[in-house]
């Protein structure tokens, strides 16, 4: 089984392998991406793309809490729906 992620633009990335995606290293941290023109423009401009992304106002862990929210309501509405058939 593979492994939870998010890259730079706050994909998430489930049930993959970090491996097979591009990656690189900008001050001194990794940094996940999610295609190789993604890598492409980030070695062009690391600074510009970080400073967008860092400001984005979801990161990768609220998104995350998002979608748990949604699946957890999809999963009440549904189950009551199955009871009242």
């Amino acid at each position: 089984m593979g492994k939870t992620f998010a890259t730079l633009c706050g994909r998430i990335i489930r049930d993959a392998s970090p491996e097979e995606y591009p990656s690189t290293e900008h001050r001194k941290k990794k940094i996940m991406l999610c295609s190789q023109s993604c890598l492409d423009s980030f070695l062009e401009e690391p600074t510009i793309l970080c400073k967008v992304h860092l400001k984005s106002e979801k990161t990768a862990q609220q998104i995350q809490q998002e979608l748990a929210s949604v699946l957890d309501s999809w999963r009440k509405f549904y189950d009551s729906s199955k009871k009242s058939d």
